[in-house]
């Protein structure tokens, strides 16, 4: 068993991004390979080894560029082609922005893999991928509150909180 966060963390390295995506407003990078397994209503569905959940604020960015390309807030606006109204549902999938950028941006860089993944103070956390983009999480609270969860494939995880660190 790992014995630090940064075990964890290392065992991105070199690791293949395999898909971006969310769960209502929960970003989620899978990595690693992909496995068979059975969901909640007893369908088969293909899952990564490796998941990294956000619930904090995050972006991706253009390291050559150095642009921000999507980011957590993205998941609240509409899509360039959708106007804002007060009836915008942002939940409704592929109606906003993240959606759209992160599922263009993952379909026009293939063959992505982890070069470098750094825990940083604070619990922060950094991903350089090999296309020199890189994925950079914060820490937006001192309390309890699950921030991020790194998860390995029916194995241990971890659950980076404002003010501590849950192995589980």
């Amino acid at each position: 068993m790992e014995k630090s966060v940064k075990d964890f963390i290392n065992i991105l390295n070199g690791k293949p991004l395999l898909d971006i995506g969310r769960a209502a407003d929960m970003a989620w990078f899978a990595f690693g390979e992909e496995v068979n397994d059975i969901d909640f209503y007893g369908k088969e569905v293909i899952k990564s080894s490796i998941a990294l959940h956000l619930q904090c604020p995050w972006r991706m960015i253009d390291g050559k560029n150095k642009q921000v390309l999507f980011a957590s807030d993205d998941i609240y606006l509409p899509n360039t082609s959708t106007e804002w109204t007060k009836e915008f549902d942002w939940d409704n999938h592929g109606m906003n922005l993240f959606d759209e950028k992160a599922k263009k941006w993952i379909n026009d860089n293939n063959s992505l893999y982890v070069i470098f993944a750094d825990y940083l103070a604070y619990g922060d956390l950094k991903i350089i991928l090999s296309n020199e983009s890189y994925l950079e999480v914060f820490i937006n609270t001192s309390s309890n509150e699950e921030c991020w969860r790194f998860l390995k494939y029916k194995k241990n995880h971890f659950i980076q909180k404002g003010n501590c660190i849950d192995f589980m």
